[in-house]
């Protein structure tokens, strides 16, 4: 494995930029219960930069207190619906379809996540384009046309579930999130901008690695076949 990871170190160094690399690059790898999940594989970054804990991970007690941005949010659920109220001032309800048992009130938790993600994804590319140089980029909106799935064995597998129930041994988080994103840039209304393709592949990649939610669906094994293209 080390051998395979050090050939797409050297790969990815050299081609930092293409166009091709617009997509994630994923290896297998398996996990310490022995179930195979995805994560990605090294790019063109270095051994002690922080792009690592996409497939380490870091633990949170490791993290300085001056540096732990804190989230807090209580909920209730009954049968198949949740209420939560978030420290902000927010209020967020989830159901299932009734196809799944619930009464179809709210939108489903994994609608949810992907929700979370796009919204991450946007305030996130809108941040790294801002700080980016020589030439900053200035996001006027993001257009997102997205589709997701996961193997429902994950989830309804080894059923019933007694005392010598094993773990299903499919994964049930999110197996492939797929799309695109349009990038639309500001500027007057009959002027044209785009990013070459070195500035969109600079936009993704730090955009992946800073928004949370991109790394911690990642850091699960989630493939994400998201291409990222100028607006018309």
């Amino acid at each position: 494995m080390s051998k395979i990871l050090a050939f797409l170190f050297v790969a990815t160094r050299s081609t930092r930029y293409k166009s091709k690399r617009l997509l994630s690059f994923q290896t297998q790898h398996k996990s310490q219960i022995g179930v195979p999940v995805l994560v990605p594989a090294c790019r063109f970054f270095s051994d002690d930069n922080p792009i690592k804990s996409f497939s380490a991970g870091k633990h949170a007690d490791d993290t300085p207190i001056e540096f732990k941005k804190p989230y807090a949010i209580e909920g209730t659920g009954k049968w198949s619906a949740t209420v939560s109220r978030t420290v902000t001032g927010h209020v967020i309800r989830t159901d299932v379809p009734k196809s799944m048992g619930g009464n179809n009130q709210a939108p489903q938790p994994v609608e949810y996540l992907l929700a979370s993600w796009i919204g991450c994804t946007q305030a996130t590319a809108v941040f790294v384009g801002r700080n980016m140089r020589p030439k900053r980029i200035n996001i006027d909106r993001l257009e997102f046309e997205i589709e997701a799935y996961r193997d429902e064995r994950g989830a309804l597998s080894e059923i019933p579930i007694d005392m010598d129930s094993k773990i299903p041994q499919i994964s049930s988080r999110l197996q492939k999130v797929e799309g695109k994103i349009i990038v639309h840039l500001k500027g007057k209304e009959k002027e044209k901008l785009r990013l070459n393709d070195d500035e969109l592949c600079l936009l993704r990649e730090h955009t992946e690695a800073r928004c949370p939610i991109a790394n911690m669906m990642i850091a699960s094994g989630c493939i994400f076949d998201v291409s990222w293209i100028n607006g018309v």
